[in-house]
């Protein structure tokens, strides 16, 4: 007659029960006929048999000692508990990747600064050891034009610092450059009729042309903030222009108080926009 299932259930915890109290006597044996077996040793020896998580050590020693070896079924099927993963420590969260990468032009001094500035900003919001592939996805640029920026400007400029070597160098950006990614531009003055001279500070001056060209940059803003993802500042420069950091923060923040425009923190932060919902 065909053995049941109890049979068989019965059949195997004997043989495992054998097996384990087998297992902590050689254990025992071996250990005191080689006092210098390191517990990598004994595992080795062990593990081929399927009995190293419910063998303790209390149980060895035991053994070792001369005490009867005695197994139960339900120490075979508890076996040795098993350890919980502990959480792993959350890694900083990388600026997510803009969804157009903004082109840059470093042959004029005008396009340098822009994308100078534009580095410091990103870098500024990050406030992190970043890579260079990181600061091109979010500022543009090549590998030739993002190390040439760093080599020959920022980093001797003292407003990036940066560690490791060729494959593995990382920038992050120093107080000063964080100084000089909030402020502006200086006040500089412009050429207008003979005789005539009108200061004019980051763009912004109080003609009647410079009120069209602010409202401008303001509907380019509004153009470019349309729907509801939120934008951070050096996305929205380098997709509008509008020159210094400054002019930029101020439209912002006129459009804020208009309530066209919200965003998500203080305007001296890494802050992120959008058109207000209504």
């Amino acid at each position: 007659m065909a053995a049941t299932k109890t049979t068989i259930n019965a059949f195997e915890s004997q043989l495992a029960i054998a097996l384990k109290a087998a297992s902590i006597t050689a254990a025992a044996n071996v250990i005191q006929s080689n006092p210098d077996m390191t517990l990598e040793d004994l595992y080795a020896i062990l593990r081929p048999q399927g009995v190293t998580e419910s063998i303790t050590l209390a149980e060895i020693i035991n053994a070792m000692s001369g005490e009867p070896v005695v197994v139960t079924t339900a120490q075979v099927r508890a076996g040795r508990p098993r350890a919980t993963p502990s959480a792993a420590p959350a890694k900083p969260k990388k600026p997510r990747k803009p969804s157009r990468v903004p082109e840059v032009n470093c042959m004029t001094k005008a396009g340098q600064e822009a994308y100078h500035r534009a580095i410091l900003e990103y870098l500024a919001g990050v406030d992190d050891w970043v890579r260079s592939p990181d600061v091109t996805a979010f500022c543009g640029g090549d590998k030739s034009q993002i190390g040439t920026a760093m080599r020959k400007h920022l980093i001797p400029s003292g407003l990036v610092k940066s560690k490791g070597k060729t494959f593995g160098l990382h920038f992050a950006i120093t107080s000063k450059g964080k100084r000089k990614a909030a402020g502006g531009s200086a006040v500089t003055a412009t050429r207008s009729a003979p005789g005539v001279t009108r200061r004019q500070k980051n763009g912004i001056g109080d003609s009647s042309r410079t009120h069209a060209a602010r409202d401008a940059y303001r509907a380019t803003i509004l153009k470019f903030l349309h729907g509801s993802k939120w934008r951070a500042g050096p996305e929205i420069s380098a997709a509008c222009g509008g020159g210094a950091p400054a002019r930029r923060k101020r439209a912002l923040k006129h459009m804020i108080e208009e309530g066209v425009v919200e965003s998500n923190g203080k305007l001296t932060g890494a802050v992120r926009f959008r058109l207000a919902r209504k």
